[in-house]
C-alpha cells in the first residue's frame, strides 16, 4: 500500500472538514448580525423602489424642487430622506415628513433655502424612503441618485398642491338659512335671522338649536330688530334704531320736534332726523338683554352680520320723492337744530374740516340742490358739498351702530366679528365713481361697524354707465373689472381691516332699484368671486334669496376651487398693489401662498363669437411645466416669468386661467 498517497487523501478530507466547520461558525455569526440588524423588518425593506423624475428637477439660488415616482413594491412609506451634495462635496440631510406616497404615485418635493445650510451649487440629489414596519420607523437605503446637469433651472414639472401643505376649509355665509340643510353642502352656512328680540325660552332655544348645527367657528346670526323700518310685515316692522320718536329735529324757538304734513294722508308727521341718541340707548338695552340671555344659555355665536341699509346721505336722509317744500323743510330743520352747531358735536365744524365750502353754505342749497347751486355765494365751488355730507354721515351711522350693537355684544362675546352692509373704508388715492356715478370716495376715509369692511358686489353699474366713459358701459366685462377694483380699493385703503363682500347668485337678474346683474349666467360671475378670494375675502357673504339649488352648488364648488389653490395653512399675502387699469381688457390678481405665487388671469373674450380664454394663451409649455407663461390680448402680451398653467380637474369657469409661480419668480409684466 502507498502510505504517502493515503496521507494526502486524509489531509484533504481534514481540510474540507475544517472549512465546513469554519463556514458554519462564520454563518452563525453573520446570521445573528443580520437578524439583529433587521429584526421585525419585513420584505418591504428590499422591495420599496422610488426614483427622481429627471425632467422635473428645478434648482435655483433658493430652492430645489423635484418629483418622486414610486414604482411597484410593497411597503408603507411615511417619509423621505433627501441628501443634497454640492460641488465642494458638502452634504446635508433634509427630512420630508408626511410623505405617504403610494405605489405608482408621483409626489412633489421642495427643499427651501438650502443655502442656509452652507450648501452652494448642488451637484447631486439622493433619496431614501422612511417606512413603517411592524410598528417601527425604519430608514431604507438610498434608492436613487440624480446627478445635476446644470440645466435644471430651465423647466420643472409641478403638481399642486405642494407636498407638506396642510389644507384649510373656507365657508360662505348664506342669506337663506336653509341652504346648508336643503342642499347638503358642507361649506355654506345658512345665517340664522333673529327677527324679534323676544327673550322667551323657546326663542332662545331656537337660536341655540340653529347655531349648534353650524360648524365650529362659523356660528352666524343676523339681527333684524332695530335695523329696519319697513312696511312689509315679513321684515318685522317696528320702530327702528334710527326712527325713535324722541330723536326728531328740534325747533330752536319752541324746543319741540319739527313736523310736516303728509301730502297723501294729511297727517302731521315728525321728521326722522340725524340724531339717533334715544334709539341707540334703547338698542343698547335690548341687545344687552338678549345677549345676556344667550350667554346664560351658553349659546355659541362667532359672527354677527348687520344689513342695516339706512343712509343719511343726500338720497337717504329723506324721501326725495316728497314735495320740494317738505324736503326743503327737512334740510332746514337739520341745520337749525341747536345740536348742529352745538359745542358737544358741532357737525357744522366737522363738515368744514372735511372740505365743506364755504362755511355759510346752506344744506338745502348745496347738499340737496347740489346741481343747481354748484357755484354759491362768494364764487365758491360748492358742488362737492353733498359728497362731504355723505362721507361724514357714513362715519356717523357706523359710530352709532358700533356703540349700540358691537360694543354691547362683545361684552358677552369678546371674540365676535361683525360687519354691516355697504360700510367700508376708502382712500382718495384709489377713488373712482360709485354706482350712482358720483365721486363718493373723494372726501373722508369711510368707516366700519365692528371688525370687518363690507360692500355689495352685485355686478350692476347703475348710473355710472351714463358717464360717457367706454369702460363703464353696461357690458359684463366692464362690470367684472369694476367689482374687482371695488375690492382692491377696500383692501388698499385699509389692509389691516378684513373684508366680507356680499355676492349674489349666478342666475339672479338683479334688483330693479339697483340695476341689472350684468354677470347673470356668465362665467365672469365665478371669475369675480375667485378674484375676491385672492384679494382676501374673509369670508364671502352669499345673498341667495333669489337663487336655486344649482346656484348654491356652483357657489360651493367655487369655494372648493379657491381652497384648492390658496386654502392652506401657510403664510399668505395678497399681491395686489393698485387698481387694475380701467381700460385693460384683462385682469390678473395674485396671492403669495407659502413658497409660491398663485394668480388668476381673466381676459375679455367674446363668447358669442366663439372665442375662448385659451385663444389668449400663446406660450405655456406643456401643462404643469414651470417656464414662461405668456398671454396675448389684442396687441398686449402679459408675461408671467418662471410659471406654469394649472387646470383643476373640476374647474368652475372657462373664462380664466390659474397661473402658479415659485415665490422668487419675477412679477408679471406687460409688453405692448
Amino acid at each position: 500500500m502507498n502510505k504517502r498517497g493515503l496521507s494526502q487523501v486524509v489531509a484533504m478530507i481534514l481540510i474540507i472538514l475544517i472549512v465546513i466547520v469554519a463556514v458554519s461558525i462564520i454563518w452563525a455569526v453573520v446570521r445573528l448580525t443580520i437578524e439583529s440588524g433587521v429584526e421585525g423588518v419585513g420584505i418591504e425593506y428590499i422591495t420599496i423602489n422610488m426614483e427622481i423624475i429627471g425632467q422635473s428637477v428645478f434648482i435655483n439660488d433658493t430652492n430645489v424642487l423635484f418629483k418622486v415616482k414610486r414604482n411597484p413594491g410593497k411597503g408603507d412609506v411615511i417619509g423621505l430622506k433627501v441628501v443634497l451634495e454640492d460641488v465642494n462635496e458638502k452634504k446635508e440631510l433634509f427630512d420630508i415628513l408626511d410623505f405617504d406616497i403610494e405605489e405608482l404615485e408621483t409626489m412633489s418635493v421642495m427643499i427651501s433655502n438650502y443655502r442656509d445650510e452652507g450648501l452652494i451649487d448642488i451637484s447631486e440629489i439622493s433619496i431614501a424612503p422612511v417606512f413603517s414596519s411592524n410598528g417601527r420607523e425604519v430608514v431604507g437605503n438610498i434608492v436613487d441618485v440624480y446627478v445635476v446637469r446644470g440645466l435644471e433651472g430651465d423647466e420643472v414639472q409641478l403638481s399642486w398642491p405642494p407636498q407638506g401643505f396642510q389644507t384649510t376649509k373656507s365657508y360662505s355665509y348664506a342669506w337663506r338659512n336653509d341652504t346648508i340643510y336643503k342642499n347638503n353642502i358642507d361649506n355654506i352656512v345658512g345665517v340664522y335671522h333673529i327677527g324679534s328680540f323676544n327673550t322667551a325660552p323657546w326663542h332662545i332655544n331656537r337660536i341655540k338649536a340653529a347655531t349648534d348645527a353650524m360648524p365650529a367657528g362659523h356660528k352666524v346670526v343676523l339681527p333684524r330688530e332695530f335695523m329696519y323700518h319697513h312696511p312689509d310685515p315679513n321684515w318685522d316692522s317696528h320702530i327702528a334704531m334710527h326712527a325713535h320718536p324722541d330723536d326728531g329735529c328740534i325747533d330752536p324757538d319752541t324746543g319741540e320736534f319739527v313736523n310736516y304734513t303728509d301730502p297723501y294722508t294729511g297727517e302731521s308727521k315728525q321728521y326722522v332726523c340725524i340724531w339717533w341718541d334715544n334709539g341707540t340707548r334703547l338698542a343698547i338695552e335690548k341687545f344687552g338683554t338678549l345677549f345676556t340671555k344667550l350667554e346664560d344659555e351658553e349659546v355659541e355665536i362667532d359672527v354677527v352680520l348687520l344689513d342695516s341699509e339706512t343712509w343719511l346721505d343726500r338720497w337717504g336722509a329723506i324721501n326725495n320723492s316728497l314735495p320740494d317744500d317738505i324736503v326743503n323743510g327737512f334740510w332746514q330743520a337739520v341745520e337749525n337744530d341747536p345740536r348742529f352747531a352745538g359745542a358737544e358735536e358741532n357737525i357744522s365744524q366737522q363738515l368744514i374740516d372735511m372740505g365743506y365750502v364755504p362755511p355759510w353754505a346752506r344744506l338745502n342749497d348745496t347738499v340737496w340742490k347740489y346741481k343747481d347751486n354748484a357755484i354759491c355765494e362768494g364764487g365758491y365751488n360748492c358742488y362737492d358739498n353733498y359728497l362731504v355730507w355723505g362721507s361724514l354721515m357714513l362715519e356717523r351711522i357706523a359710530a352709532y351702530r358700533t356703540r349700540a350693537i358691537f360694543d354691547v355684544i362683545r361684552q358677552y362675546y369678546p371674540d365676535i366679528t361683525m360687519s354691516d352692509y355697504d360700510i367700508f373704508y376708502w382712500n382718495s388715492s384709489f377713488a373712482f365713481p360709485g354706482p350712482r356715478g358720483h365721486k363718493t370716495m373723494k372726501y373722508g376715509s369711510g368707516a366700519v361697524t365692528g371688525t370687518h369692511q363690507s360692500w355689495q358686489f352685485y355686478a350692476h353699474l347703475g348710473n355710472i354707465a351714463n358717464t360717457g366713459l367706454g369702460y363703464f358701459q353696461n357690458i359684463p366685462y366692464n362690470s367684472f373689472r369694476y367689482e374687482v377694483n371695488k375690492m382692491r380699493a377696500m383692501y388698499l385703503a385699509r389692509p389691516d381691516i378684513p373684508i366680507q363682500p356680499w355676492v349674489g347668485t349666478r342666475s339672479w337678474p338683479g334688483n330693479p332699484n339697483m340695476g341689472i346683474h350684468l354677470l347673470q349666467n356668465t362665467d365672469l360671475h365665478q371669475e369675480m368671486i375667485i378674484h375676491l378670494g385672492l384679494i382676501g375675502a374673509d369670508p364671502v357673504l352669499y345673498f341667495n334669496a333669489f337663487g336655486n339649488e344649482a346656484d348654491d352648488l356652483l357657489h360651493s364648488n367655487i369655494l372648493k376651487e379657491i381652497d384648492l389653490m390658496i386654502g392652506y395653512d401657510v403664510e399668505k399675502q395678497t399681491l395686489i398693489t393698485n387698481l387694475t387699469d380701467w381700460t385693460n381688457d384683462f385682469v390678473y390678481t395674485g396671492m403669495r401662498v407659502g413658497e409660491f405665487k398663485v394668480w388668476r388671469f381673466t381676459p375679455e373674450v367674446n363668447i358669442t363669437l366663439g372665442e375662448t380664454v385659451n385663444d389668449t394663451l400663446i406660450s405655456s409649455g406643456n401643462v404643469n411645466e414651470l417656464e414662461e407663461v405668456i398671454f396675448q390680448v389684442d396687441t398686449t402680451q402679459i408675461i408671467f416669468p418662471n410659471a406654469t398653467i394649472y387646470i383643476p380637474e373640476n374647474f368652475v369657469s372657462q373664462q380664466g386661467h390659474w397661473v402658479i409661480q415659485l415665490g422668487n419668480a419675477g412679477e408679471p409684466y406687460v409688453v405692448q
